[in-house]
This record gives structure tokens, sequence and C-alpha cells, in this order.
């Protein structure tokens, strides 16, 4: 996400969205700043990295494993004779 503020039409689209998941949502001007837009710009910045992981992981520079609970996990793609850096074990 960048840095520039957002335009009254994105912010009137992002705040449309949070209501509609959310129809008796109601909160103050600070609070739907605070809240819900926080709460829609991770939503979108959780969908655009899915993206780009799968993105990277179909150009084979990252690799998903799952980890002990089957939670997907990335790293930079290992190929063979490729050893862990100092610190992992």
């Amino acid at each position: 996400m960048s840095d520039q503020p957002q335009s009254v039409d994105e912010l009137a689209r992002d705040i449309a969205a949070y209501l509609r998941e959310h129809p008796e949502a109601a909160d103050s001007v600070d609070g739907i700043a605070q809240w819900w837009l926080q709460r829609q710009r991770y939503r979108i910045a959780v969908d655009r990295v899915k993206e780009a992981l799968h993105r990277l992981e179909e150009q084979g520079q990252v690799e998903r494993t799952p980890n002990a609970t089957g939670v997907a996990v990335y790293r930079a793609r290992r190929t063979a004779g490729t050893s862990h850096s100092q610190g992992e074990e």
C-alpha cells in the first residue's frame, strides 16, 4: 500500500465495504478512521500479499510449506544442494 492519502472516492468505497460486512456497525469519525479503515486496509493488504506470494511461487522464487499446525508458510525456494543459512536449525 502506498503512503499517499486516499481519495474521497476510495475512502467511501472502503467505508461502504466495511458496512456491507458489518451492517450493524456504528462509530464516530475518529472510530471509523482508526478502526474500520485500518481493518479494510489490512484485508486489502492481506489479499495483495496472497496474490504476490502466489505469483512468486509460480515463478519459482518462493515455496510454500505447512507449519506444525498446517498453516502455510513461505520462504525462498531452495534448490538441490542449498543449505540452511547460519542460525537456522
